[in-house]
């Protein structure tokens, strides 16, 4: 008997897919260096594992980095929040929450204000990234000062001080 869809019989149609299950390789390597397992159904391949499951994370992120950097520079219209940098995202892995990493300048007094004027508007901030990146559940955001910046800064200002005093050489 012929198989309806694609004009083969049905003992062809399956040595077909013994063939293609035969010849499907079983193991992928994920970016992560994981193997992952591959299997082929009758009409489906999916992989399971690592190698789906760790680029979501990140690609979302990363559209998220840029979404929010966007909400927070042109729609939120708080001059506290002038010298506010989104400079990374990072995404729980089930994707409900996301700490968002700002660099911001100023005094102390300035950066306490942005951040809570920041933690204020994370909803409004959550909304309008549902709404441009067409999400049905948008992560909550938390918002946490990037310091990384700073402690480069401060651990280059104590090389140069040591290398002024003469304390530090380097050694051949």
């Amino acid at each position: 008997m012929a198989h309806a869809k694609h004009g083969a019989t049905s003992g062809e149609w399956a040595q077909h897919l013994r063939t293609l299950k035969r010849s499907f390789w079983k193991r992928v390597r994920s970016a992560a260096g994981k193997e992952v397992k591959a299997e082929l159904s009758d009409s489906t391949v999916s992989l399971s594992g690592t190698a789906k499951e760790m680029r979501r994370p990140e690609r979302f992120a990363e559209a998220l980095k840029e979404e929010i950097g966007e909400v927070v520079g042109f729609e939120l219209d708080d001059p506290r929040l002038v010298m506010v940098t989104v400079t990374d995202v990072t995404v729980a892995p089930d994707l409900r929450d996301a700490k968002v990493f700002v660099l911001i300048t100023g005094s102390d007094d300035e950066i306490a204000a942005a951040l809570k004027t920041l933690r204020n508007a994370s909803t409004f901030v959550r909304q309008q990234v549902a709404m441009n990146l067409d999400l049905r559940h948008a992560p909550h955001i938390h918002f946490v000062r990037d310091t990384a910046e700073e402690n480069a800064a401060r651990v280059s200002e104590i090389l140069q001080d040591l290398e002024i005093k003469g304390e530090f050489e380097e050694k051949d």
